[in-house]
């Protein structure tokens, strides 16, 4: 079984570092996130990039 979990948005603006975030956080049979940084700019939110 594969379970999912995560919130998307993380503070900063290392894309490196968020998603070592999201794999560290990622427990075995779990997918990892994909960390979004809005602080890197209005392209970087869900909405930008929309």
């Amino acid at each position: 079984m594969t379970g999912a979990t995560g919130l998307g948005s993380l503070p900063g603006t290392d894309a490196a570092a968020a998603a070592r975030l999201a794999l560290e956080h990622a427990g075995p049979g779990w997918l990892p996130w994909l960390p979004e940084l809005p602080a890197r700019g209005p392209w970087a939110g869900l909405v930008g990039r929309g």
